[in-house]
């Protein structure tokens, strides 16, 4: 992404038919990143689906892009920062290190 904050040429693609009901399988299959260059991520904790499918993105050398809040930095970015994420505004603007 360059750091332009607006979003172009977006294609968001599902592996499942647009009326395949919810189930919890469904759900775990779709944090799946495989077909993703890039993946965002809103939030995370360090248990469940977004965090099992953005370590996997991470494994496969997907760039991960976080949200981080300058106001309230959350322990679970910070990690996924140190393996490798990169966290970005509410605008998807890079956030720089503070020194």
């Amino acid at each position: 992404m360059k750091n332009s904050g607006v979003f172009k040429n977006v294609l968001v693609l599902s592996v499942f038919p647009p009326k395949a009901r919810w189930t919890a399988g469904l759900a775990m299959a779709g944090n799946k990143y495989a077909l993703a260059s890039e993946i965002y991520v809103a939030q995370s904790s360090t248990t469940g689906g977004t965090w099992e499918g953005v370590n996997e993105g991470l494994s496969m050398g997907r760039k991960i892009y976080i949200y981080a809040s300058r106001s309230s930095p959350d322990a679970v970015v910070k990690l996924l920062v140190d393996k490798g994420a990169v966290p970005v505004d509410v605008n998807g603007y890079e956030l720089q290190e503070k020194n």
